[in-house]
């Protein structure tokens, strides 16, 4: 689960999101990200997530909504602080497998130029 401080509660900065819009679309989902003034308080990333109904029922939407959150808590040690980020995503994201929503959410993430680190490989063989 993502942390209340990483989490885009209010109508209004998913609208101040929205306005200083850099969409970037992975197929999947699309990444709209937008860097915060310095004089704000929040000092982390704070992301929002957007199922429309297009997706599918209910159960759909949210089950796609906690797949997007279990992918984002293994790359947010990798985000840049100061962003705010709207993930939002597309039909086709019900019926993608995890690993294939991880990868379009980490490729949405740095095309849109949030992400500070390199993803870290793990070897298992020697």
């Amino acid at each position: 689960m993502i942390a209340r401080p990483h989490r885009l509660r209010r109508n209004a900065d998913f609208a101040s999101v929205r306005n200083g819009a850099r969409p970037n679309g992975a197929g999947l989902i699309h990444v709209t990200a937008f860097l915060r003034e310095p004089s704000n308080s929040v000092s982390c990333a704070r992301f929002g997530i957007v199922v429309p109904r297009r997706v599918g029922n209910a159960v759909i939407r949210n089950l796609v909504r906690r797949r997007l959150r279990a992918a984002l808590t293994a790359i947010l040690p990798r985000v840049a602080d100061k962003w705010d980020i709207v993930i939002g995503t597309r039909p086709a994201a019900a019926s993608a497998a995890f690993e294939q929503l991880a990868s379009a959410l980490e490729i949405g993430l740095r095309r849109a130029g949030v992400l500070v680190h390199p993803p870290v490989r793990i070897n298992s063989a020697p």
